[in-house]
């Protein structure tokens, strides 16, 4: 592209090039929520209730979108690791709104007994009026301790 009388990358080819060494690319700002501090607040206790340790499965996955059909995924992921998942918590960074309805968010999980994997870019979507973790989001973190989450 061209701009200010000068030839340069487009961010989204950048970001490809980069994906190839592993790096990502953060989100970009997007209109936020009327209430953007309220929905902070939403999507940091739904990654909190979605990823804290000695729980009820329900009670976790109340927290995610598509929460029914995820059940199994979250059981094969916590029979392979018991002791992260029973010590899991979660910390919770900045926000990043696309629309009203979507945003990107920060988020380090710590445990005991797993590889840790450091801090994660995760989703976060509004369902039926509340702020939920994204499937795709938590999936990714449950197929890292060999939970299959079915198709959508």
């Amino acid at each position: 592209m061209f701009v200010d009388f000068r030839w340069k990358m487009s961010r989204e080819t950048y970001c490809t090039v980069m994906g190839w060494a592993g790096a990502t690319c953060p989100p970009r700002q997007g209109i936020p929520p009327l209430n953007p501090a309220a929905a902070e607040r939403a999507i940091a206790q739904a990654y909190t209730q979605a990823f804290t340790g000695g729980q009820n499965p329900a009670h976790v996955l109340a927290a995610v979108q598509d929460c029914p059909a995820l059940a199994d995924a979250l059981a094969q992921a916590t029979q392979n690791y018991p002791e992260a998942f029973a010590t899991s918590g979660v910390t919770t960074g900045d926000v990043i709104f696309a629309n009203p309805w979507n945003a990107s968010i920060y988020y380090d999980t710590t445990y005991q007994g797993a590889p840790d994997i450091g801090e994660q870019i995760g989703k976060a979507v509004v369902v039926n009026g509340q702020w939920k973790v994204s499937r795709e989001t938590y999936c990714g973190v449950l197929s890292l301790a060999g939970g299959t989450c079915p198709a959508p």
